[in-house]
């Protein structure tokens, strides 16, 4: 499993696949620490809120924290270019995935109010 991660990551030893697992480990663990101070500084509460509504700022918050904080551990533990082509590759995915989620929000709000 190890020889199919380094060879897809283009990396050359087990440390680094290893540090690259810790990279992503902190980077997730980081972003939903930080979630809640920042749910609280924007008084953002999940029943006070329609489900849907949430999720959407769930998504817009937790997805931009969790690669600022990727390259950010990936700075620390001298693995930045790693994480910043990795990056880059998901960058268009999460990209293209919260401008529909946020699209769809807008329709529904837009509907919601004029009809």
């Amino acid at each position: 499993m190890l020889e199919k991660l380094k060879k897809r990551w283009k990396v050359k030893s087990d440390w680094d696949v290893v540090i690259i697992f810790i990279v992503f480990a902190l980077a997730g663990s980081t972003s939903l620490y930080i979630k809640q101070p920042v749910f609280l500084l924007l008084d953002i509460q999940k029943d006070l809120l329609p489900l849907f509504d949430f999720i959407l700022i769930y998504i817009l918050v937790v997805n931009p924290s969790y690669l600022l904080l990727l390259l950010f551990w990936g700075f620390v533990f001298r693995k930045w270019d790693f994480f910043w082509n990795f990056e880059k590759k998901i960058f268009k995915r999460i990209l293209y995935l919260e401008i529909i989620t946020a699209l769809v929000y807008i329709t529904k709000t837009l509907i919601n109010n004029y009809l």
